[in-house]
């Protein structure tokens, strides 16, 4: 499986085949409320910080703290700041816009680590949209 579409397929690939992808398949899924394909694009130890003064790890805490942006209705839009990508490791940061959640639109800047994984996905080692407050 490579993940790019056949010639009797348009469907978009339904993993990350670089770390661009990533970020674009988490505005994807959260917009369709797709919790489980949210969990997905973190590898199974990964840390998520789901607002400034929380920092949780694991694909079970971190599927708790999705599961109140997903059922919140949340949006996100994320305009990619920067990437520096070194062999398996991606470092990237993105200006961040989410609505739903809250009364006012949350605007930040997030920091991200990606790593390939052997099958050639990319997935979040890091999330961390509050790493500059």
């Amino acid at each position: 499986m490579t993940g790019q579409p056949t010639a009797n397929s348009a469907a978009p690939a339904k993993f990350a085949e670089t770390p661009q992808r990533l970020a674009e398949l988490f505005v994807e899924r959260l917009a369709a409320g797709d919790l489980d394909g949210l969990v997905e694009l973190y590898e199974a130890g990964a840390l998520f910080a789901p607002n400034p003064a929380t920092e949780v790890s694991g694909s079970a805490a971190i599927r708790e703290q999705l599961v109140g942006y997903v059922s919140g209705g949340a949006r996100i839009t994320l305009d990619l700041r920067r990437i520096a990508v070194i062999e398996d490791i991606a470092l990237m940061s993105s200006d961040a816009t989410v609505v739903g959640f809250g009364e006012q639109p949350l605007v930040t800047t997030t920091t991200e680590v990606a790593r390939r994984q052997q099958d050639g996905r990319w997935l979040y080692a890091v999330d961390h949209p509050f790493f500059n407050h």
